[in-house]
């Protein structure tokens, strides 16, 4: 009980970044894998200029069915969901 009670408890800077850094790999992983498994709809083709949507891992964002990236963002969302409209890249 003693060492307990003398623990900082102090977080570095170095360990933050890792665990982002993690998590954000473990994210693009499963995107990439579930993306892969339904093919883009007609309308997002990549080279047509119709409407796209993105999806988000939390702080990045990417164009649905070709992946491009798009920017940072904040939240989580999949291509189903119908956020960020845009011109077709």
């Amino acid at each position: 009980m003693a060492m307990i009670k003398n623990q900082k408890g102090e977080v570095t800077l170095l360990g933050v970044i890792i665990v982002v850094a993690v998590l954000v790999v473990v994210a693009l992983i499963i995107v990439a894998t579930t993306n892969q498994s339904s093919p883009p709809p007609p309308s997002q083709a990549p080279g047509t200029t119709s409407t796209c949507f993105t999806y988000s891992l939390g702080l990045l964002e990417f164009q649905c069915g070709d992946n491009k990236f798009m920017g940072a963002s904040f939240g989580i969302w999949d291509c189903k969901a119908g956020i960020g409209a845009h011109q077709c890249k």
